[in-house]
């Protein structure tokens, strides 16, 4: 799953130095598990002073 801010032109072949930038920044993506109407996925470190193996796990249910 990625989420992203705003729409971005990714059909030309080259971008610009900005355009790369704000196609990182203004992106998310998630890999995980799909099981019915759940998507589940794990969040390693959820914050930067939590502990060194600490982790999230997020659950994302679709609603019909």
């Amino acid at each position: 799953m990625a989420l992203l801010r705003k729409r971005l032109d990714f059909c030309k072949s080259k971008g610009t130095p900005e355009e790369y930038r704000t196609a990182s920044l203004d992106s998310n993506a998630h890999y995980g598990n799909i099981n019915g109407n759940q998507f589940t996925y794990t969040v390693a470190k959820p914050c930067s002073d939590a502990a060194e193996r600490a982790h999230g796990e997020v659950i994302w249910q679709k609603l019909d």
